[in-house]
């Protein structure tokens, strides 16, 4: 896929997000503000002398279970995305940290009767409240902070200041985590695809989703494309997920992130790590 993002397109994405969703984000964080008790600056640094798996949630992520589970076995610190979280727990593999950054991700389906007593939430103030309100261990959160400095607005509201860069999607600020942060020593990335073989991409379908609200069908109301991912492959995505991709890899070169991409498919094309598992 060719070419990386700009900042007047990342601009744009911005304010998109912002006009549709800041009604929304300031009431997520009144409603996260009462359990602010922890500050992330209290993580910076932890991850130097470690290895961290950043595990998203893109269609290969059962295929990676067991790679992932047997390099949290040797050591590698394991930080998910919300959606992933579930997966990993009911197949006996227990995050060391969850990220939940989605105003709309959905509670029910993701982390409703799911323990959550042995995994540290990392959460932007403006995430589902829902996720907040249940989380039985530690919680630390974040401000996004973009180039319309929207990040004024929900440090104002919630008298909380720290903040990381804004990063387009969860998986992304994953990363961002994981390298400003944490400044893990290696970053491996797991089912980070942002893309998906014709028959199992949702744009192909009428199913309704959750976060679109009642009768909005991401077939109809996203734009989609077909492409060669970097494995040579042809896939399907949506202009969002592209933008995403775009996004992580342009933050990945331009700061040189140790970045070792173990997805196995995807639009993503960094640096490539082949993984196998001694059975």
């Amino acid at each position: 896929m060719a070419g990386f993002v700009s900042k007047e397109e990342t601009k744009r994405q911005s304010l998109a997000a912002f006009k549709q969703w800041d009604k929304q984000w300031r009431e997520h964080c009144l409603k996260n503000k009462p359990y602010i008790k922890n500050n992330l600056r209290d993580l910076e640094e932890t991850g130097v002398e470690h290895d961290c798996l950043c595990v998203a949630y893109g269609p290969s992520l059962n295929d990676n279970l067991k790679h992932i589970k047997a390099m949290k076995e040797r050591g590698a610190i394991l930080l998910c995305v919300d959606k992933s979280f579930k997966v990993l727990m009911e197949n006996g593999i227990v995050p060391d940290y969850c990220l939940v950054a989605d105003a709309n991700v959905p509670f029910d389906g993701f982390c409703k009767g799911v323990d959550t007593t042995k995994t540290v939430m990392i959460a932007a103030m403006t995430t589902n409240p829902k996720w907040v309100a249940y989380w039985k261990n530690d919680i630390y959160f974040f401000i996004n902070k973009d180039n319309i400095s929207s990040q004024d607005i929900y440090m104002a509201l919630t008298d909380y200041d720290y903040c990381i860069p804004a990063a387009s999607n969860v998986g992304n600020a994953l990363v961002v985590l994981a390298h400003e942060v944490f400044k893990f020593k290696r970053i491996f990335l797991f089912a980070y695809d942002y893309s998906w073989s014709e028959k199992k991409y949702y744009g192909g379908s009428d199913e309704v989703s959750s976060a679109s609200g009642p009768g909005k069908r991401k077939k109809y109301n996203m734009n989609h494309m077909r492409l060669l991912d970097a494995y040579g492959k042809m896939v399907s995505t949506s202009v969002n997920l592209s933008f995403s991709a775009r996004w992580l890899m342009s933050y990945i070169m331009a700061g040189r992130v140790p970045v070792l991409n173990c997805t196995g498919s995807g639009i993503v094309d960094v640096p490539k790590a082949n993984i196998t598992v001694k059975n």
